[in-house]
C-alpha cells in the first residue's frame, strides 16, 4: 500500500480541525443541555439541511416565526437525547399499564 506523507498529513490536519470545530459548536448547545453529544450535533445540522431543502420545494415560503419553528422541529428529530426521553416515556407507560392492567 503506497501512502504519501502529504496525504497522511492532510488527513491528520483535517481530523484535528474537525475535532476542534465540533467542540466549539458543542459549547453553545451544552450551555443549555450538558448531555448534548456529537451525534446530536450531527443530527441537528442534518435536520437543518433537510428543512432548508424541503422549504425550497414549497411554492410559497412560510412566515419567519413559522420558519424558525419548522427548522427547530425538524432539527430535533434524530437527537439522541430525545430518543432516550421517548424510551423512558414508553417504559413508564408500560409500567403503568402493567400496574393497572
Amino acid at each position: 500500500m503506497n501512502v504519501k506523507q502529504e496525504a497522511v498529513t492532510n488527513a491528520a490536519n483535517l481530523s484535528f480541525f474537525m475535532v476542534n470545530f465540533s467542540s466549539v459548536l458543542l459549547r453553545r448547545y451544552r450551555e443549555h443541555n450538558p448531555e448534548f453529544s456529537v451525534l446530536d450535533l450531527k443530527s441537528h445540522y442534518r435536520g437543518c439541511r433537510y428543512a432548508s431543502e424541503t422549504i425550497k420545494l414549497l411554492p410559497q415560503k412560510p412566515d419567519g416565526i413559522l420558519l424558525a419553528e419548522i427548522f427547530e422541529q425538524i432539527a430535533r428529530l434524530g437527537h439522541q437525547l430525545q430518543l432516550k426521553h421517548i424510551n423512558n416515556l414508553s417504559r413508564s407507560r408500560m409500567d403503568i399499564v402493567a400496574e393497572f392492567g
